[in-house]
């Protein structure tokens, strides 16, 4: 399998290419640049690997939550490279692809949460009894202050975390979390080998993720809780 994974949903912009099992990588915490660089990325892993566009399997896409501007980016450079090389595409969540990044060592239950902005968290819920987290219950967005979770230990990660840890550490029973981790194109692969091919869609069908009412409207299912 050749797969490309494309993530623009926060400062992060990366992107990722899985060639026969072996993976590359390339990232830029690039505020505000991520239309300028994102394609010169891929075009870049496409000439390490020695491969074209066409010759991938699939292009997966991180469809938020996140900035609206960095979702859009991202659909839209992952429909264009679909739609000229005839490829299939695999929309991922932000949330998921969070809670992928983090080390199994460090907690089987998670809490993964972006920085909304307007004072509101992006954030889920996830148990790891054995390897890959799973996702426990939905998707959401709140106040900070409004977070249950489920777990008796939590362990965080996300930008939501650096914004409001002190707060999240008062409220919940906190094991531990990462600063400065963003949802990232290598572990968006590893959420894409979990997903049945039966759920790759043509590119006029992916879809967004936004969340936020004012934006679009709200969808709380993860892709890889269906």
């Amino acid at each position: 399998m050749r797969v490309l994974a494309i993530d623009t949903v926060t400062e992060m912009c990366s992107v990722a290419l899985s060639v026969d099992g072996e993976t590359i990588d390339r990232q830029d915490k690039a505020i505000n640049r991520h239309s300028s660089i994102v394609l010169g990325m891929v075009e870049g892993l496409l000439e390490e690997a020695g491969v074209s566009l066409s010759q991938l399997d699939l292009i997966v896409n991180d469809v938020g939550p996140g900035s609206f501007t960095g979702i859009r980016i991202g659909m839209g450079v992952s429909q264009g490279l679909a739609y000229g090389a005839d490829l299939p595409l695999l929309g991922v969540d932000a949330l998921s692809v969070l809670a992928q990044g983090v080390p199994i060592e460090n907690s089987k239950n998670i809490l993964a949460a972006i920085d909304a902005r307007m004072g509101q968290l992006y954030w889920a819920e996830f148990a790891r009894p054995q390897g890959s987290p799973d996702l426990s219950g939905v998707l959401h967005l709140s106040d900070p202050d409004k977070i249950n979770v489920t777990a008796q230990s939590i362990y965080g990660t996300g930008s939501g975390w650096d914004a409001y840890a002190n707060l999240l550490q008062d409220r919940l029973n906190v094991s531990g979390y990462a600063s400065d981790c963003f949802p990232l194109a290598i572990h968006a692969l590893e959420c894409a080998g979990r997903i049945p091919q039966s759920d790759w869609v043509v590119a006029g069908e992916l879809m967004p993720l936004y969340l936020r009412n004012d934006v679009a409207k709200v969808s709380t299912k993860s892709p890889l809780n269906k």
